[in-house]
């Protein structure tokens, strides 16, 4: 018997383990914003595809943000250990071959295939990264053919009995590698594949480029896409410059509907929207943001110190800094073994878009760990009453000797950013006007913008 067949059936051991991971994933990211969550189907018969920015997180930003138990593909080479390969199995994943796997290991594929699409007609779902590839830039890539190949095979199979539908996901991470970061989650409207399946039975390479490009329509308008490769950088300054305002005026949230996600993601829209109708400042804005990137560069400045340039009382921070420092070094202290086990093996890790997934699982195993250590460690010197607070209060106190040493880090940014703005030299004063520029000539796409948030949050309401 194939076991990838009862991989898509609904587990309660599986739904265990998806329980206390949901319980460790919204303790590792400080907000999970979840939009659109109505546009699931019921019943089953569900793709889940998501733009691929994050690694591992990325397949756990969906499967925690909704009911279902969707099955996932990981390349075939993870399977050769019979042990993993049951593990595997059990956290409802299938094999899928690649060309350097072996050609002749390709036709393998037509077994998963299959297995998929039984997973499908069970009611159950799958999850797919159409991108094939994770990249951390905010932008979608080109979408791989897989997805659609294994959505109209499903329809064939079972067609007249089963209406299988992409659900398209947006992701969006404040930081891929950070802890206590936002996290956007945003499901759209599905495309149901019985739509393309007249234009796939006549012409099947034609069915698969429409349901392509409408697939690549809709999560381009769920996610924050800075699409021009080659100015991304660019584009993304000047995204991050023209926005400062309405961060300001929508940061906060309006009935918490307003997001920077949100407010970044619509920004970007309507700023190529502007591109589009306006080309002769195209080149203009490019020119001026290609000087601010460099000057930023220059001088160490990160985007996020521009972005988080937002009106903050730095006297406040640099007080509430002072305070809060013999809190970070008990916190600090009380989880050196986490820290310093973490630390290690990110130094061994080649791929920096697997550091959020590496923090995530580490965490998830050490920390408890830790925390049991420690336990054992003051129960033999303290009587109970006293270590059974100071477990319960040890998470807290971590959690913000982290907070501390994140802000640390994020004032001393921003102060340098300012002084440097406010200083006499030609540099401090070019980064200001070049701003005050930018801003100016992406004026139109911030009254864009800030109608669309209006009429979002009124909608909302």
């Amino acid at each position: 018997m194939d076991p990838n067949l009862n991989t898509g059936r609904w587990s309660w051991k599986y739904a265990v383990v998806k329980f206390f991971t949901s319980i460790a994933f919204h303790l590792f990211y400080r907000k999970v914003h979840i939009y659109g969550r109505e546009n699931i189907p019921e019943g089953g018969g569900l793709i889940f595809a998501a733009n691929h920015q994050n690694a591992l997180m990325d397949a756990l930003a969906v499967l925690l943000t909704n009911k279902y138990q969707p099955v996932y593909l990981a390349r075939a080479d993870l399977f050769r250990n019979p042990f993993i390969a049951r593990v595997l199995h059990f956290l409802k994943i299938m094999p899928v071959y690649r060309i350097r796997d072996g050609v002749g290991n390709m036709s393998q594929n037509e077994d998963t295939f299959r297995s998929t699409a039984a997973v499908l007609a069970g009611g159950g779902s799958i999850g797919i990264m159409p991108e094939g590839n994770h990249g951390d830039k905010k932008r979608l890539r080109t979408l791989k053919k897989g997805i659609f190949r294994i959505a109209f095979r499903a329809d064939e199979i079972y067609v007249g009995d089963l209406d299988v539908k992409i659900v398209p996901v947006g992701l969006d991470f404040s930081d891929t590698s950070g802890v206590f970061e936002e996290l956007a989650v945003n499901y759209g409207e599905p495309l149901s594949v019985s739509d393309y399946r007249e234009l796939y039975a006549t012409h099947p390479q034609k069915g698969i480029n429409s349901m392509r490009e409408d697939l690549a329509k809709s999560l381009s308008s769920l996610m924050i896409n800075v699409r021009d490769e080659h100015h991304y950088d660019k584009d993304y300054l000047l995204m991050v410059t023209g926005s400062a305002a309405l961060r300001k005026q929508f940061g906060k949230g309006i009935s918490g509907t307003c997001s920077n996600f949100l407010i970044s993601k619509t920004f970007s829209q309507s700023m190529y929207e502007f591109f589009d109708e306006n080309p002769e400042k195209v080149q203009k804005l490019r020119e001026l943001g290609d000087e601010l990137l460099r000057l930023t560069e220059n001088y160490g400045i990160s985007p996020q110190a521009l972005e988080n340039n937002t009106g903050h009382n730095p006297v406040y921070s640099f007080v509430k800094q002072v305070l809060c420092y013999p809190l970070f070094l008990a916190g600090f202290a009380l989880h050196i073994f986490p820290y310093a086990v973490i630390r290690i093996a990110l130094k061994k890790l080649k791929d920096p878009q697997f550091i959020s997934s590496f923090k995530f699982a580490l965490g998830f195993l050490l920390i408890p760990l830790n925390y049991v250590l420690l336990a054992v460690l003051f129960s033999s010197f303290l009587p109970v009453s006293i270590t059974i607070p100071m477990i319960i209060a040890m998470p807290f106190i971590g959690y913000y000797a982290y907070r501390c040493r994140r802000s640390s880090r994020a004032l001393k940014e921003e102060l340098y950013f300012r002084r440097l703005c406010k200083n006499e030299s030609s540099h401090g004063r070019n980064i200001s006007i070049l701003r005050s520029r930018i801003t100016e000539i992406l004026a139109p796409v911030a009254e864009r913008t800030r109608a669309r948030l209006q009429d979002q949050t009124a909608r909302v309401k």
